[in-house]
């Protein structure tokens, strides 16, 4: 599943911002959003009503965005595969993905910055996809600068088979399968969109169709998939039915249909198509089906290492071909530096200078600057052996400084640095190296000025080590200028001494360490790193503890990647702690006294914490897997906010702040939040204790809280102060998450008439018919420019857009012999359907219109048919997989007790 993480979805390197698969994460200056896919982890945070900008896609994709989730054809534009494009001078490309219909890769090329992007979304890196000539043709305008890469299966253990052996391997099972039982039925898990090539291939091999859906089968339509393969009707010759992946394609649902089917077929095969299913012991001993019932007969299982995620093996390929200067993961993407780790064999990193690789290339820069791509090796051959002699032999016979006549206090006292040495790149050659001035100085010079040179030839010819000469003219310079260093001592207070540790190692310092040792490039190990934090004096603490005052990471990590790391830890990086080791190293190392931790007062736990005077009544609480897969859902889900009103009480001295929220959930329920001292809400999650979806929602769509900064969104109760910081200056409310004006005027009555009561009053609702002109039939999609205005029909209380009669009445007729219960609900935003009267400016729901706004069985005001897009059905796909099987159970039992 791609993650969810902004800084990902926007794309580096180019001018313009260009936002891809991140619709939760819209700007107000971003015009132009890309879509790789319409999978439902790539377009969350995408509804109806989107209008921020131009989203671009593939012509696939595009049907569906208009088709199914009823997007307007003004803000989608339909891109062909393999067809450059500019957009505000940036060439955009589309290439097949090789996943599901309709997803693409992107390539970007900035003619501004010279930068080249490739984003694969989600793909599958077949042979003929690696080999092909439409990505050899975008390779050969130029290296690839940054390559946001899929990494499902990035890890050696997923090598599973290529794609089109598993088909052959599928229809393989098939053929044997009908040998042994020629009356049996195959089961096939599948997406709503995916898993396509898994289906086709069972059918053809059964001679059959496959049944599916009718939704499923108007997305196969737009999906251009071939119709011969494909019914929804069920016949003699319907042998292959296609179930949602998951438990459905399992034991459970493979026994409902052998019951079902009892008459015409003795055995039922379900296939369950997924990569996660490979296992090297399966591959060498054969795929064995799990069987249940009489003499293993009746119901049969294969589990299938069928992916549209590319595998270990073509994730090397594809990264070898390519072979970018960076990498930026998009699935797994808090675990970034062990995720590149893997490819950096198959990387150019010589301009990634958090690698020693780009302080080792001087052959290759001028084969880069002429747009070429320097040959790679990693023998000494490419270090120019009597240049870096020369520079050495430059660098010994120069007068040292002192560190200090950088500054114009010292600048009398020192001889050595010509005035064309930048004080600039001075301080940044510092941060990067570190060393006496004297040395960087003489770097500097020898490089004409260039602070990349400067560092190659300090890690080159040097080998990261200051030359003993330089060292110990230095150390004369130094005491010739230390009057006037001690003048600027002098000048300097104590508060802002102790606070720059980047020139005093911090006193009683308790470190902890974050990183693996693959992570670390200084120090190879987290060992060493620790071992050089207890010789300069710190105590390392392996639990990072309220007594913790810095983290030490590689570098490059951000802050947000390390958890449980709170707001007053400070963190630095390894170059940090490796310019404080060189300094310790240079004053003659001696050791220093380890600082020990103050110990508690009590050695009991304590059950309440106090913050800053405050107390918080209760333990300060921390993320957990279960808040954060609450905190996605409410990120994830259709919820839109209704009301916001501030209940502080104002006639009182130092009250408390309280806000109350109303919330339109998922399925339509009206929900009734308040976020005070102890935040709370009137939903069933909430009532067994937990902090629910729609706080979350408020928490982070509504107030804009990080959950990976803020760590307000996971408390039982809140301090004065967060309260007071939260309301002080609110950002305001996106339009994107506010409740249709109907919602919002209908529990406006409520409140009004019944003093909070759910009533069911008439609904002002203005009729706005869109022009058949401008959107096809959303059935058919067959233009309705012609049409007769009796041969239409209009949602008149939802979104407004007509439907052929004809189309709408064969929609409604299909969705009854399907088993459809409920009232009839818009083919578009699934508001329950009733047409107005022509020229009418006000219309009272139907029966359905009207029973759907009674309160629900759960006992809320449910207003799904006013909001466009809201289904009353609950999706669980995001919940835990035993809640469907509890589910299934309790039916079950239920039919049992009516018989």
């Amino acid at each position: 599943m791609a993650s969810q993480d902004g800084d990902i979805k926007v794309v580096r390197g180019v001018t313009p911002m260009f936002i891809v698969d991140g619709f939760n994460f819209c700007r107000p200056e971003c015009k132009h959003y890309f879509l790789t896919h319409c999978h439902s982890d790539h377009t969350t945070g995408l509804h109806p009503a989107f209008d921020l900008g131009t989203i671009y896609c593939s012509e696939i994709s595009a049907a569906l965005l208009i088709g199914d989730m009823g997007l307007s054809q003004k803000v989608v534009r339909a891109l062909p595969l393999n067809e450059t494009i500019t957009i505000e001078g940036v060439e955009v490309t589309l290439l097949d993905a090789n996943h599901c219909p309709g997803a693409a890769m992107i390539h970007f090329r900035d003619h501004a910055t010279q930068k080249r992007v490739l984003h694969v979304g989600d793909f599958r890196a077949s042979s003929w996809l690696v080999e092909g000539d439409e990505l050899k043709d975008v390779l050969e305008r130029g290296p690839i600068d940054i390559l946001y890469l899929d990494t499902t299966y990035n890890s050696p253990k997923h090598c599973f088979p290529p794609q089109d052996k598993v088909l052959e391997l599928m229809a393989e099972i098939v053929r044997s399968e009908l040998e042994r039982e020629p009356r049996t039925i195959f089961l096939v898990g599948s997406y709503s969109i995916g898993k396509e090539k898994a289906i086709e291939a069972v059918a053809r091999a059964a001679e059959s169709r496959a049944l599916v859906t009718p939704r499923k089968g108007r997305l196969l339509k737009m999906c251009r998939r071939d119709p011969e393969l494909y019914t929804e009707e069920d016949g003699p010759d319907v042998r292959v039915r296609v179930a949602g992946a998951g438990m459905s394609a399992g034991h459970e649902g493979l026994a409902d249909l052998h019951l079902a089917t009892r008459g015409r077929f003795a055995s039922a095969v379900a296939f369950r198509p997924t990569g996660w299913m490979f296992s090297p012991g399966q591959a060498k001993k054969g795929y064995k089906p799990w069987c249940e019932g009489d003499i293993g007969k009746e119901t049969r299982v294969y589990g299938i290492p069928y992916s549209e995620h590319s595998s270990y093996d073509e994730l090397q390929a594809f990264v070898k071909k390519v072979q970018p200067k960076s990498i930026v993961p998009t699935v797994n993407a808090e675990n970034r530096e062990s995720q590149v780790d893997r490819f950096v064999s198959h990387m150019d990193l010589s301009q990634d200078f958090g690698r020693m690789d780009a302080y080792l290339v001087p052959h290759g820069m001028s084969e880069r600057a002429a747009g070429k791509r320097p040959a790679r090796t990693t023998s000494i051959d490419r270090v120019d052996v009597a240049e870096q002699a020369r520079l050495w032999d430059e660098a010994t016979s120069q007068n040292s400084i002192s560190e200090e006549a950088s500054s114009g206090a010292c600048a009398s006292a020192s001889t050595g640095i010509l005035p064309s040495v930048d004080a600039a790149a001075l301080d940044q050659l510092r941060e990067m190296v570190g060393g006496p001035t004297a040395y960087l100085a003489s770097l500097l010079r020898d490089s004409d000025g260039s602070v990349e040179l400067a560092i190659g030839i300090h890690f080159g010819a040097n080998e990261g080590i200051v030359p003993q000469a330089i060292d110990v003219d230095s150390k004369v310079s130094d005491s010739a200028a230390a009057a006037a260093s001690r003048q600027l001592a002098d000048a300097s207070t104590a508060a802002a001494v102790s606070a720059d540790d980047e020139r005093t190692f911090p006193r009683n310092m308790v470190a902890s360490v974050f990183g693996d040792d693959k992570s670390y490039r200084l120090f190879e190990t987290r060992e060493k790193v620790e071992a050089r934090l207890r010789q300069l004096g710190a105590r390392v603490t392996r639990r990072k503890g309220k007594y913790t005052t810095h983290c030490i990471v590689p570098t490059g990590t951000k802050r947000s990647l390390v958890p449980n790391l709170e707001s007053t830890v400070t963190l630095r990086d390894e170059g940090w702690l490796f310019r404080h080791v060189q300094k310790w190293k240079a004053e003659g190392a001696v050791p220093r006294p380890i600082p020990r931790a103050p110990k508690p007062t009590s050695a009991k736990r304590r059950k309440v914490d106090v913050v800053a005077g405050e107390d918080r009544g209760c333990v300060t609480r921390k993320a957990t897997t279960d808040k954060l897969q609450r905190v996605a859902r409410a990120l994830s889900d259709r919820l839109y906010l209704i009301r916001w009103v501030d209940m502080t009480d104002t006639g009182v001295l130092a009250a408390w702040p309280r806000h109350q929220f109303t919330v339109l959930g998922s399925t339509g329920n009206v929900y009734h939040c308040e976020i005070s001292r102890e935040p709370k809400c009137d939903c069933r999650d909430a009532a067994k204790g937990h902090i629910c979806k729609h706080l979350y929602f408020i928490y982070c769509r509504v107030l804009g809280l990080d959950q990976h900064e803020s760590h307000i969104p996971f408390q039982r109760k809140l301090l004065r102060s967060e309260l007071e910081k939260l309301f002080a200056s609110p950002p305001a409310v996106a339009a994107t998450i506010m409740a249709a004006a109907e919602v919002q005027q209908r529990v406006d009555e409520a409140d009004a008439v019944s003093g909070g009561k759910k009533v069911n009053a008439p609904i002002a609702t203005v009729v706005n018919r869109r022009s058949p002109d401008t959107d096809p039939c959303a059935i058919c999609f067959e233009a309705m420019t012609d049409t007769s205005p009796d041969a239409l029909s209009f949602c008149d209380i939802g979104c407004g857009y007509p439907f052929h009669a004809a189309c709408l009445a064969k929609w409604f007729a299909a969705r009854d012999e399907a088993g459809g219960s409920g009232p009839k609900s818009c083919p578009r935003c699934r508001t329950a359907w009733a047409a107005a009267l022509p020229g009418a400016t006000t219309t009272t729901p139907s029966a359905a219109a009207a029973a759907s706004l009674q309160d629900d069985t759960e006992g809320y005001l449910n207003l799904a048919n006013l909001q466009p897009g809201t289904s009353t059905a609950r999706d669980t796909s995001q919940y835990s997989e035993w809640l469907d099987f509890h589910q299934r159970r309790r039916d079950r039992q239920g039919q049992d007790g009516v018989s």
